[in-house]
C-alpha cells in the first residue's frame, strides 16, 4: 500500500549573501582604483576672467517656417513663411499653377516650366534669405509645412521639392559665408482658411 507523503512546499529565497560581498568588494576595489584629478577636486565655478557680458550679445534661438499653402480648387500653391510661431506672410511672387510646373506634351511648356519654377525659387530664396538674417536671432531650423485647406488634400510634392530645394540653396550659401547651416524637417498641416 503505498502512503502519501504530505509535501510542504517552502517558499524559495535566494541567499543574498554572495550578492552583497560582491557589491561590497566592487565598491571597495573602485574607491582603491579609481584617482581623482585636480579639477575633480576642485568644485568651484572657474569663470573666464578676459570676457564680459557686453562682449557676446545674447541672440535668440528661433525656427523659420515654409507653409506650402496648396489650393486644390484652384490647382495652385502659395508659399508663406513665418518665424517662431508668428502669422505667415505670403511670399510675392510665389504663386504657381500645377499646370504651370508640370511639363505636358506641347511645344514650350519645357520652357515656360523651367521660368516658374525659376522666378518662385528664387522667390522663396530671397523671402528665406530675409527670414533668417534678422538681427538679433539666429535661426536654428527651418520647417516646411505642406499645408492644404482640408486634411484629404495635399501640396503636390512639386511644390514641397522647391521648397526644399530653396532651403538648401539658402543653407548651401550660410556655409559658403561662414555661417552655421540651420536643420531643415518637414510635416503636414490640414487647416481651413474662411
Amino acid at each position: 500500500m503505498k502512503t502519501r507523503r504530505n509535501h510542504t512546499m517552502d517558499s524559495a529565497t535566494p541567499n543574498l549573501t554572495p550578492m552583497i560581498d560582491v557589491t561590497f568588494q566592487l565598491l571597495v576595489f573602485f574607491l582603491v582604483c579609481v584617482r581623482f584629478t585636480d579639477v575633480e577636486r576642485n568644485h568651484r565655478f572657474e569663470l573666464p576672467l578676459d570676457s564680459s557680458l557686453g562682449d557676446h550679445p545674447s541672440t535668440i534661438r528661433e525656427s523659420l517656417t515654409i507653409y506650402c499653402d496648396w489650393d486644390a480648387a484652384k490647382s495652385a500653391c502659395e508659399y508663406a513663411l513665418a518665424r517662431d510661431g508668428g502669422p505667415p506672410v505670403y511670399v510675392e511672387d510665389s504663386r504657381a499653377g500645377l499646370t504651370e510646373l508640370v511639363a505636358t506634351q506641347s511645344p514650350g511648356t519645357v520652357r515656360s516650366r523651367e521660368l516658374t519654377y525659376a522666378r518662385v525659387r528664387e522667390a522663396l530664396i530671397e523671402a528665406i534669405a530675409k527670414g533668417t538674417n534678422r538681427r538679433g536671432s539666429d535661426v536654428e531650423k527651418l520647417v516646411i509645412l505642406n499645408r492644404a485647406r482640408s486634411e484629404s488634400d495635399s501640396a503636390p510634392w512639386i511644390y514641397v521639392a522647391l521648397a526644399i530645394d530653396a532651403a538648401a540653396f539658402v543653407n548651401e550659401w550660410r556655409g559658403e559665408t561662414g555661417r552655421k547651416r540651420v536643420d531643415v524637417c518637414f510635416g503636414f498641416l490640414a487647416h481651413d482658411r474662411h
